[in-house]
């Protein structure tokens, strides 16, 4: 008996012997091209051969664009910034959201942070989150579970200005109030740009001489015409670099105008004498201020007049190796003076004792 397939398609049925099909294989694929209403297809005279026409459901296609850009308001980021600004440009086309890293590392998928549409234009953050380095801004767009491609943004920070120099003067300490020890700066950092100096009473201070450029701080640099007052005068140097970060260093000197005291104790072993071939001897004590330096004594006709012998340098505190000989004094009266200098070449008052020659 000839076997005999009973196929329906839609509400026909066709009757074809086993021996026109070459293979079931080959059925179907005969089947699936016909134009009839998807559905089950009954095939009759083999058992449990239904044949599924029916397309499977495929997830409609989601479209998720990345940014086409990031737009930084600049490239480098200086302590004249409060803000790191930067937004992302859309594609017109795109409705999704979008996710956003900022690393000087790597960015894991825990290190995006969602953001709206509304919410990439722009986008600021506090310059205080980020020390001097180099970033990346990566940015990709989100749809659900959906991800775009990653673009992303280099920007650098930089808020430091360049390591202090040293900053060289040619006295710490001096009398003239009417012009500046001599002053250099030595740099050290390659970033350094622009060197500007002042002069005021305080470090920072530009009281006494205004901020000004300066072509070459290895070149000697002084200021005068001033009149300063004693105490100490502060030198700032202003070092900037390219990105205008400024490192401010200062460094003091003494202006000391005013002479030591003078010494104590002082008196002659004798005022009247006979003897003309020499002065009566002092005895003294010298001040026992820091800038004390040396004794002075010279003997004169009158109590400020050095005439009868120059100054000298007194070598004690006594009347050893003190008082003048060799002289050849007539009768009269004369003047033994003494007085004191500091560190910075100051004077300080004369002190005068007479004595008489008889």
């Amino acid at each position: 008996m000839k076997e005999i397939l009973n196929i329906t398609l839609g509400f026909r049925t066709y009757r074809l012997g086993l021996f026109r099909v070459l293979s079931l294989a080959a059925l179907m694929v005969t089947l699936s091209s016909c134009p009839y209403e998807k559905g089950y297809i009954k095939v009759s005279g083999l058992p449990n051969k239904d044949v599924n026409t029916n397309t499977p459901n495929t997830p409609p296609l989601v479209l998720v664009y990345p940014p086409d850009s990031i737009q930084l308001a600049k490239t480098v980021f200086t302590s004249a910034d409060t803000l790191v600004d930067f937004s992302l440009i859309l594609n017109s086309s795109a409705t999704n959201d979008y996710a956003v890293c900022i690393t000087n590392t790597i960015c894991n998928s825990l290190d995006y942070v969602q953001m709206y549409p509304s919410q990439v234009n722009p986008i600021q953050k506090n310059i205080g989150l980020f020390p001097d380095g180099a970033y990346t801004i990566y940015a990709k767009g989100i749809n659900g579970s959906n991800e775009s491609s990653v673009v992303s943004k280099i920007f650098t920070v930089d808020t430091m200005g360049p390591s202090p120099g040293t900053i060289n003067l040619s006295v710490n300490k001096t009398s003239n109030n009417f012009t500046t020890p001599s002053i250099t700066y030595t740099g050290t950092a390659a970033d350094s740009f622009f060197l500007s100096y002042c002069l005021g009473s305080s470090a920072g201070d530009c009281s006494y001489v205004a901020k000004n450029t300066i072509t070459n701080g290895s070149n000697p640099k002084t200021y005068t015409g001033l009149s300063l007052p004693d105490g100490n005068a502060y030198l700032t140097v202003f070092d900037e670099d390219s990105f205008n970060n400024v490192t401010q260093s200062s460094k003091a000197y003494e202006v000391d105008t005013t002479g030591p005291a003078n010494v104590s104790g002082f008196v002659l072993d004798y005022t009247s004498s006979s003897n003309n071939t020499r002065s009566p001897s002092p005895s003294f004590t010298p001040p026992t201020t820091p800038d004390f330096q040396d004794t002075y004594v010279c003997l004169g006709t009158s109590p400020t007049a050095c005439d009868i012998k120059p100054q000298t340098v007194a070598t004690g505190t006594g009347s050893s190796g003190n008082y003048f000989t060799g002289l050849s004094l007539s009768i009269g009266t004369y003047y033994f003076i003494i007085w004191t200098q500091d560190n910075v070449g100051n004077l300080s008052t004369l002190s005068s004792i007479a004595f008489n020659i008889i």
